[in-house]
């Protein structure tokens, strides 16, 4: 995962969550000097924020997951979609991953991260970028992923039709990889990390990166930010 630093600063909105813990937050963005927290709020105001300092990034607290965390995603992805949203959690579980994906959150971040990474993934959601960081994995069982309208279990004998390296794109991808990035990192073209990607989302049934994304933390296929920000030797 590259993290080139923006020209301009990013402006950052904390919403939702307990204010001590959004104060404490705020406090450490505040350290970085391309980072400007422009204002905290709750989930219930956070529309209305949105819409008086138009931020580039703002991160919801979705401890406890409450309907107006959700109502806040979905809300902003639809009226303000240059800012770009993600989520806070504890632990998490599938359902809420699927829910704020589904309405437009493109990071899902666990609280367990380091500062260095939760720095990398507002950089990298700034870009557009889709991040969602690796949880505790009896959170997410082999359930029904994503998929348009059906559900598909799979099972330790019944493995997802993908290739060994269909499936290391799949974590990159999880992890913010753009195609470029990817075709970088594994050496192949940028046109044959965009087939790879293609042919992914059909074998899957998927709509699109954030839920393969969301299936690849499902599946335990997302690598660390880490090691995705890894260089290949």
């Amino acid at each position: 995962m590259q993290s080139n630093r923006p020209a301009h600063e990013i402006k950052v909105l904390l919403a939702g969550g307990k204010e001590i813990f959004r104060e404490g937050l705020l406090r450490l963005l505040k350290e970085q000097p391309h980072i400007e927290v422009v204002s905290q709020c709750t989930s219930r105001q956070a529309l209305a924020k949105v819409k008086e300092t138009n931020p580039d990034v703002i991160i919801i607290d979705a401890n406890p997951f409450t309907t107006d965390a959700l109502i806040a995603t979905k809300k902003i992805s639809r009226l303000y979609p240059k800012t770009k949203i993600a989520v806070l959690t504890d632990e998490g579980n599938r359902q809420e991953l699927f829910s704020v994906i589904e309405h437009g959150a493109r990071g899902y971040l666990s609280k367990g991260i380091s500062v260095d990474d939760l720095i990398k993934c507002i950089e990298l959601i700034a870009r557009g970028e889709i991040v969602i960081t690796p949880l505790t994995s009896k959170k997410f069982p082999a359930n029904p992923v994503f998929r348009r309208g059906t559900e598909k279990r799979w099972t330790s004998e019944s493995k997802p039709p993908l290739s060994n390296r269909e499936l290391e794109i799949v974590g990159l991808v999880a992890n913010g990889l753009t195609n470029k990035e990817i075709a970088r990192k594994l050496c192949i073209a940028d046109n044959t990390s965009k087939v790879h990607i293609k042919n992914i989302l059909s074998k899957l049934q998927l709509r699109n990166r954030q839920h393969l994304a969301a299936y690849a933390v499902e599946h335990g296929l997302a690598t660390t930010v880490a090691e995705a920000n890894s260089e290949p030797e």
